[in-house]
């Protein structure tokens, strides 16, 4: 290719790029249920970095894991967080229409995100190993839950919430 040649043109009718700028704007302009989703989707996926949970060990300290460390539990609620807020920003920039049907698929998403979370507090890792190991150690070892969890809980239920009014409003019932 020479350089007298201009520049290939996009085929017509073809894609244009996303206008960014439009996009950020439609993200501060968010309100209600679809900001509150945004925002606790956000920070619940900060909050799959932080200790969900540790083992402390008398006399040597302690060592945590986060929620896509403590296995498929954790892994689970992490993704499904991710997944909501991916849907929750699709809908806010307009990438998809509103729907009662994914109106109910947001909520979906949401509820398995608090349902994961909720089950990775009750069972702990390990399941019963982790508490013979505990028995066994008469309390020199304890595996107990960390800030990332509870974070992660209380904005799952924030999520949910959301999730249900923003289902709500799509739904026409109040």
């Amino acid at each position: 290719m020479g350089m007298d040649q201009p520049p290939p043109q996009p085929p017509a009718g073809g894609s244009k790029p996303p206008d960014w700028g439009e996009m950020s704007g439609k993200l501060k302009s968010a309100q209600g249920p679809d900001r509150l989703l945004v925002v606790a989707g956000f920070l619940f996926l900060v909050a799959t970095f932080l200790p969900w949970y540790r083992v402390k060990v008398a006399g040597f300290g302690s060592n945590g894991s986060n929620a896509w460390g403590v296995g498929g539990l954790g892994v689970l609620a992490a993704l499904f967080g991710l997944a909501t807020l991916v849907f929750a920003l699709a809908g806010v920039v307009g990438a998809v229409k509103q729907s009662p049907s994914l109106s109910l698929l947001g909520l979906t998403l949401a509820g398995a995100t608090l349902l994961m979370t909720l089950l990775r507090l009750l069972f702990k890792p390990g399941g019963g190993a982790a508490a013979s190991i505990e028995l066994l150690s008469r309390g020199q070892v304890r595996i107990v839950r960390g800030i990332g969890l509870w974070a992660a809980l209380v904005l799952a239920v924030l999520i949910a919430v959301a999730a249900f009014q923003k289902y709500q409003a799509g739904s026409g019932t109040a």
